[in-house]
């Protein structure tokens, strides 16, 4: 799955979700260490964030969306398709 397709599912621009994951990452950092690993057990894993895409994304793309990489995993603020479940 291609990044354009992810961010059409997450219903966000690529500048939208770049903001979003900068000023998440700010929150997490302002967060002592028992709130940020509360904060990261509330949020989608891996495996789950494949499975929201309905299994045509690969971890490989969300970790590219996402920016992970060796030294950060990535952030998975949001589950896609979830955007309008509350129109």
């Amino acid at each position: 799955m291609n990044d354009e397709e992810m961010l059409r599912a997450l219903g966000l621009s690529a500048s939208q979700l770049q903001d979003l994951l900068q000023k998440f990452r700010k929150f997490l950092q302002s967060l002592d260490e028992q709130q940020r690993q509360v904060v990261m057990r509330s949020l989608p894993t891996l495996t789950e964030g494949v499975n929201a895409f309905g299994g045509n994304a690969n971890e490989s793309d969300l970790v590219r969306l996402f920016e992970g990489d060796e030294q950060h995993p990535p952030v998975l603020c949001i589950f896609p398709g979830q955007h309008n479940r509350n129109r």
